[in-house]
């Protein structure tokens, strides 16, 4: 038995170089993270996403994503940015409240994959080696980037070959990086 989506998250984004990774592909592309980690979760443990599967799953993250995460993100990031340092509002009455916005939006996170998960239950986990792995994450990376007209160009390869790498550890950059760009 693999481990969970959610351990799998945490546990990539534990890993060096990854939080800013993500990040960068969330701020600057508009990645939806879980979903992002959701293709390489059920890459390693399935395979690859059937369309139609992938589809159900897509709009329920999408829907949960613009509907109750990123209102949150956005809130805390206002917060932080202007609202914390207005002068009419005390600053650290303001940042508590922020860590709070930011401890609901991390469970937001949390019910969205565990609801992900939950949606994979009748699908078998299946054995697959470390490449049949790559070759999965990156056709599941690529359905998911072409439903929402994301560019796999280099800035966006470089951040999940470091992505990728943390998730899958048996995995080199250079055979995340030739698989990226052979995968269609």
């Amino acid at each position: 038995m693999y481990e969970s989506f959610w351990d799998l998250s945490v546990r990539t984004y534990r890993t060096e170089f990854v939080p800013e990774a993500c990040l960068s592909l969330q701020d600057e592309r508009g990645v939806d993270v879980n979903m992002l980690l959701f293709c390489c979760w059920y890459g390693v443990t399935r395979g690859q996403q059937e369309k139609e599967y992938f589809q159900h799953v897509f709009e329920f993250s999408e829907n949960w994503a613009e509907r109750v995460v990123r209102p949150l993100r956005n809130a805390r990031t206002w917060m932080k940015l202007d609202g914390c340092i207005d002068p009419r509002m005390p600053t650290e009455t303001c940042m508590e409240f922020r860590e709070k916005v930011k401890g609901v939006e991390l469970k937001a996170e949390k019910i969205q994959q565990d609801v992900l998960e939950s949606l994979t239950l009748s699908i078998e986990e299946k054995e697959q080696s470390p490449a049949e792995q790559l070759t999965a994450i990156t056709k599941n990376i690529r359905q998911y980037f072409d439903t929402v007209d994301i560019v796999l160009d280099d800035f966006v390869k470089e951040r999940l070959i470091t992505i990728i790498q943390a998730g899958v550890a048996e995995l080199s950059a250079a055979d995340i990086s030739t698989t990226l760009n052979f995968e269609n």
